[in-house]
């Protein structure tokens, strides 16, 4: 019985060491490249004060105490925050206020932004939901983590929403000294914080613009009458409108007219950053554009949380807060890279020091993320036509391409399917980089005798690619309908660090190492060439990404092979170092097979011909490119 007790508990000590060891995380700071590990912590509690009817959940972390280093200070001072400190009469009453105050502008938002035709009651209820104590970041020695109380609240006419009150703090890892972020710039700061941000905000409302959906609707008080509009870093102007009549050519709208306004009638063109404060209203009685003087809806830059993550900083603006009437009342946040931050790093008496931060030397060149981890398995799809301006080292700059599709039969006959339109951007930095990951714009698809136009949702070249001196991606934004997403890299020596983030959602920080120029991603480790493209495939996790891959002496993909040879890929160039021929074969049988033709010393073709021996379909594909 004894020996049964003992392995009962040998195995509840042993689950309890896994989750132990789950529950524990790792973080870096990018300039040091120093590794620091934290434990999550959780605790349910009654408070009927707070929340009358559930338990409070509370999360909170502990910094383990490692590598010579101690946190009793710091892991004490984040406890009493999680456990003891909301317990006072004088800090509940704080907390009342403060989430009265946040409901209030939630009402005034809802009220305002014309969404309901009855107005939204201010009597409202709200309970403790939860209490979060998050880590952040760290770097240069300050750890920064966030205390968010989460409320569950309702009015009378809303109910089953959340609002948010976060605070921010920063602790000294030597003193273990702690303070909590605040701030009240001043006029001379705002300014210097108004040019920072300037380009982050008015790219973030040109991007609302573009997307034009229903859940990126902003509004703005022109005192009681709201307009829709565009904020940029100081104030709403509007460029003179398109104004357009019943039958949507241009001229004047007549608001009196019986016909319903379509939502596609354009009244207001897309404004601009100006320091003119005025408006374009439309005349009642002449039915004409008149600009007209009004209080405009500023940026509070005093409304934002001001935090560092990862190698920047992050301005936050909470939800409802005056500034946020940008992104339909939710919160957003920016992201400004150190070396454009370090002006308003000076201002914040915490991370001042963080400012005299310098860019660390690396090892990596022509570092491309995305490239690199599709560029062992890219070969299993046929090369496209855009393709060719990085495998033919075409020094040709058109700025579209008409891309016929047609279907051949055996009497020589083909059908035509429709067109693909490619636009290129002839002001790209990297001209060809970006021409060669470039999806078509819109297709002309054949509908009887006539073609009608669809736009290609995902075109990957709306996609905003940066990189650094040495050719290192540093940026990607990623336009997928309404959703932007970012990804953020940093390299220091032979570490690259990456991040994704949203406009309200930052993912945790990962790295990759570089060493022997062999990188390890997720399931496989990749061996890099001098150019930083990948020549051979290390370890996998997995047999289906299995691969063997072959380069000339000229560094051209000529041949890969994966699952023990099952499937065979090979790719054949002419005297003038241009793809002519791609086939595809499974089990040494023959499946797919695409060539390319050329006129002259062009290296962009001119005429794509395609045979797929499974569904034995023949196909072709005519090129015209513009100049």
């Amino acid at each position: 019985m004894k020996i049964r007790d003992n392995f009962i508990l040998l195995i509840i000590l042993s689950l309890f060491l896994q989750i132990s060891i789950a529950q524990e995380n790792k973080v870096y700071d990018p300039f040091s490249n120093e590794e620091f590990s934290y434990k999550t912590l959780y605790k349910e509690v009654k408070d009927l004060e707070l929340n009358k009817d559930n338990d409070i959940d509370i999360d909170y972390f502990a910094m383990r105490n490692t590598n010579g280093r101690n946190y009793d200070k710091i892991n004490a001072y984040i406890s009493q925050l999680a456990l003891e400190e909301w317990k006072s009469k004088e800090k509940k009453f704080e907390l009342n206020n403060d989430v009265n105050t946040q409901l209030n502008k939630y009402v005034t938002f809802l009220n305002s932004s014309n969404k309901y035709y009855n107005k939204v009651s201010k009597n409202k209820s709200f309970d403790l939901k939860s209490l979060e104590i998050e880590f952040v970041s760290v770097c240069d020695g300050k750890l920064t983590f966030k205390q968010s109380y989460n409320y569950d609240i309702a009015t009378r006419d809303i109910y089953d929403n959340e609002t948010t009150l976060e605070h921010y703090f920063v602790a000294d890892l030597f003193t273990q000294n702690v303070n909590r972020l605040t701030h009240q710039f001043n006029e001379k700061e705002i300014a210097i914080i108004d040019k920072t941000l300037a380009p982050y905000l008015t790219e973030y409302s040109n991007r609302l613009v573009e997307n034009n959906s229903s859940s990126n609707r902003y509004y703005f008080d022109y005192d009681d009458e709201i307009v829709e509009g565009v904020v940029g870093a100081d104030e709403v102007v509007f460029e003179e409108p398109e104004v357009l009549n019943e039958e949507g050519s241009n001229g004047s709208y007549n608001k009196n007219s019986n016909r319903k306004k379509d939502e596609n009638d354009k009244v207001f063109s897309p404004p601009v950053i100006s320091d003119i404060e005025s408006k374009y209203v439309i005349n009642e009685e002449s039915n004409e554009p008149v600009k007209q003087k009004n209080k405009i809806r500023k940026i509070d830059f005093n409304d934002a949380h001001y935090f560092w993550y990862a190698w920047g900083l992050v301005v936050k603006f909470p939800e409802f807060a005056k500034s946020t009437y940008l992104n339909n009342g939710k919160s957003f946040s920016l992201f400004v890279p150190f070396n454009d931050a370090k002006s308003i790093l000076n201002l914040i008496p915490s991370y001042a020091s963080f400012s005299k931060l310098i860019q660390p030397a690396h090892q990596f060149n022509n570092f491309n993320y995305f490239e690199i981890t599709s560029s062992y398995s890219q070969y299993r799809q046929t090369p496209t036509v855009t393709a060719l301006f990085t495998l033919n080292n075409a020094p040709e700059k058109p700025k579209k391409l008409i891309v016929g599709s047609y279907q051949l039969f055996e009497n020589d006959k083909k059908n035509f399917r429709g067109n693909f339109i490619y636009e290129f951007d002839l002001n790209a930095k990297n001209f060809q980089q970006a021409a060669a990951n470039k999806s078509y714009s819109y297709h002309e698809e054949k509908v009887g005798e006539r073609l009608k136009n669809r736009a290609n949702t995902k075109d990957k070249n709306k996609d905003i690619l940066k990189f650094d001196e040495r050719e290192n991606l540093i940026l990607r934004k990623t336009f997928q309908s309404s959703n932007d997403f970012n990804y953020q890299y940093f390299y220091n020596e032979s570490m690259c660090y990456s991040f994704k983030h949203s406009k309200d959602k930052f993912e945790p920080m990962e790295k990759l190492s570089l060493k022997n120029n062999e990188i390890c991603i997720k399931d496989v480790c990749l061996s890099l060439n001098k150019n930083f493209k990948v020549d051979a495939i290390k370890m996998l996790k997995y047999q289906y990404n299995d691969a063997q891959i072959g380069f000339d002496e000229k560094d051209r993909l000529i041949e890969a092979h994966s699952e023990n040879d099952r499937y065979n890929y090979y790719y054949e160039y002419d005297a003038q170092d241009r793809l002519i021929k791609y086939t595809y074969y499974e089990y040494q049988k023959l499946e797919r097979e695409v060539i390319f033709l050329y006129k002259g010393n062009k290296k962009l073709p001119y005429l794509q011909k395609t045979r797929s021996l499974t569904n034995k379909i023949v196909e072709e594909e005519s090129y015209e490119w513009e100049y």
